[in-house]
C-alpha cells in the first residue's frame, strides 16, 4: 500500500491523496483519455440531487472520503478503518470520526472491526463524486496539467455546478472522438511556448489602463441575451 504526499491548497486545507487514488478502477492503470471514450451522459444525475440535499452539511473533506470509500468498495464492497487512514494518509483516530459522521447522516455502515460499508444513499453520492472527479481530471490532461493534477482537479470538484460538469465530460468526449483537435492544440501550444517574450513574436504586452477601459465598455454596449 503507498502511502501519499500531502499537498496545501491556498485555502489552506490539506489534500491528502494515494497514488492509487489516481486509478479510475482498482487493480487497473489508468488508461488514456485518447483512447477510452467518455460517457455521453451522466448516469449519477440522482447522486447529485443527493449530494445537494446534503449540501449543508457534508464538507469537501466528506466528500473526499465518500469517494474514496466508493472507490476502494468497487471491488470488495467495503473496506477497513486500517486502510481507508493508509489511503488519506490520515490517522486512524480521525478517519474514525469522519466515518462515524458520515455514519451519522446515513451515508455509511460501520461494524465492528472497523469495516465501513457504503449505505444505497452513500453509494449513489460515491458514484456521482468519483465520476465528477474523473472528468474535472480528464479535462485537465487533456490541457496538458501535470504538476498538481490531483490538486488543482480537487480546487474544481468541489465548485463545480451540474451542468458545467456535463459540458466538461461533453468536451472531453468531443476530443476524445476528434484526436486530430487534440494534435492540433499540441502543436499550437509548442509553437507558443517557443515563441520568446519581447518582440513580435514574443508575448504581447499587457492593455493598458485606458484600453481595458474600452474594452469594458464596449461589453456593457452588448445587448443581453
Amino acid at each position: 500500500m503507498h502511502s501519499c504526499p500531502t499537498s496545501v491548497v491556498p485555502n489552506g486545507h490539506y489534500i491528502r491523496w494515494s497514488l492509487w487514488a489516481i486509478r479510475e478502477t482498482i487493480g487497473n492503470n489508468k488508461p488514456s483519455s485518447a483512447t477510452v471514450p467518455y460517457p455521453k451522459n451522466f448516469h449519477t444525475v440522482r447522486g447529485y440531487q443527493m449530494l445537494e440535499q446534503k449540501k449543508k452539511t457534508l464538507t469537501p473533506a466528506m466528500e473526499d472520503y465518500l469517494e474514496m470509500i466508493y472507490r476502494a468498495s468497487l471491488k470488495d464492497g467495503y473496506i477497513r478503518i486500517t486502510t481507508l487512514s493508509k489511503l488519506l494518509n490520515v490517522r486512524a483516530p480521525s478517519t474514525t470520526k469522519m466515518v462515524q459522521k458520515l455514519t451519522a447522516l446515513g451515508l455509511l455502515h460501520y461494524k465492528k472491526y472497523g469495516i465501513v460499508f457504503l449505505t444505497e444513499s452513500g453509494r449513489e453520492i460515491g458514484s456521482f463524486l468519483l465520476e465528477r472527479h474523473n472528468t474535472v481530471e480528464r479535462f485537465l490532461k487533456f490541457l496538458g496539467v501535470g504538476e498538481n493534477l490531483l490538486v488543482e482537479t480537487e480546487l474544481i470538484e468541489h465548485n463545480i455546478s451540474l451542468h458545467t460538469l456535463q459540458l466538461l465530460g461533453h468536451f472531453n468526449q468531443f476530443l476524445a472522438d476528434n484526436p486530430y483537435v487534440r494534435e492540433q492544440f499540441e502543436a499550437f501550444k509548442k509553437g507558443h511556448n517557443k515563441k520568446e517574450p519581447g518582440g513580435d513574436t514574443g508575448t504581447k504586452k499587457p492593455l493598458s489602463r485606458d484600453d481595458q477601459n474600452k474594452g469594458t465598455k464596449a461589453i456593457d454596449k452588448l445587448p443581453v441575451q
